[in-house]
């Protein structure tokens, strides 16, 4: 039981030396993840891709929606329910967001 314990204090501080992928940045550039369940709102992948898209054009470089899903299923943290759209995340559109297309993957 100590070493579960162990390893998991290992991989919760191993997380801040992950490397995001490009669709993960873009996603937290424009989006959060509400830690209250009450706010936000639920998103379908489609709809989040649709909204990247129209920010940041040719800077999402995915051509499939279902890769797009899962990198969304493997966000952590982020809250997700089956609906009858398909399986729906709880995001918060971030109005902050910069419409020239600069963005986090700017170096």
């Amino acid at each position: 039981m100590e070493t579960v314990k162990f390893t998991q204090d290992i991989m919760e501080n191993n997380v801040q030396y992950q490397q995001r992928t490009p669709a993960e940045a873009l996603f937290s550039d424009s989006f959060s993840i509400p830690k209250d369940l009450t706010k936000g709102a639920y998103m379908t992948a489609a709809s989040i891709f649709s909204l990247l898209r129209k920010r940041y054009g040719s800077q999402l470089n995915l051509t499939s929606l279902s890769h797009f899903g899962r990198v969304l299923a493997n966000i952590p943290n982020l809250h997700s329910k089956h609906s009858s759209h398909g399986t729906e995340y709880l995001v918060a559109v971030r109005s902050n967001v910069s419409q020239s297309g600069h963005s986090s993957l700017t170096r």
